[in-house]
């Protein structure tokens, strides 16, 4: 865990506390928090960079990755000019990128109600799926194909079904008239 001191009206009083910090990524996303132990380790693997904020996870203060003692950056091997920025998108172990799961999930609710045996549910459920199984494929979800064949599946098979009862219940109705 990451070390903070604070002294408490006497100098020679000091204590530790355990910190927390988010990495915030170029595009403003959050990644963390992580103790200043997994931070080094992020350096060392370049996915925290001399150019990257910090927030602290309690406080919510920003501070540069450079000014936090602990994190030791590595150097520049030779005919190396710069950093290059991660892909923090799949960065293993962070658990706060988007991965398109809730989509996913949502794809699977809205496709089945699709089958709804009414035409406008099925219509406007059926484009919810699609719309969130689309989503999926953009993140990356590697249920992305799988989910968008069911959303289109559920969509093309909750208006035929529905044309299908309506088809059925007119001609039992007319069978009554007679």
């Amino acid at each position: 865990m990451g070390v903070f001191l604070t002294v408490n009206h006497h100098p020679s009083l000091i204590h530790y506390k355990k910190m927390n910090y988010y990495v915030i990524a170029a595009d403003g996303q959050k990644y963390g928090p992580a103790d200043v132990t997994t931070l080094n380790h992020w350096a060392q693997e370049r996915r925290v960079l001399i150019t990257s904020m910090l927030e602290d996870a309690v406080t919510g203060e920003q501070i540069p990755a450079t000014s936090l003692p602990g994190i030791v950056f590595p150097t520049a091997g030779p005919g190396t000019q710069n950093f290059q920025q991660p892909n923090y998108q799949y960065a293993p172990g962070m658990g706060y990128a988007d991965d398109g799961a809730a989509d996913i999930k949502r794809t699977w609710i809205f496709g089945g109600l699709a089958f709804i045996p009414c035409c406008l549910f099925s219509l406007v459920f059926g484009i919810i799926a699609i719309t969130s199984a689309s989503t999926a494929q953009k993140k990356g979800h590697p249920q992305g194909g799988t989910a968008m064949a069911f959303a289109i599946c559920s969509l093309v098979g909750g208006l035929l079904f529905g044309f299908f009862l309506r088809a059925l219940f007119a001609g039992i109705g007319m069978a009554f008239q007679r």
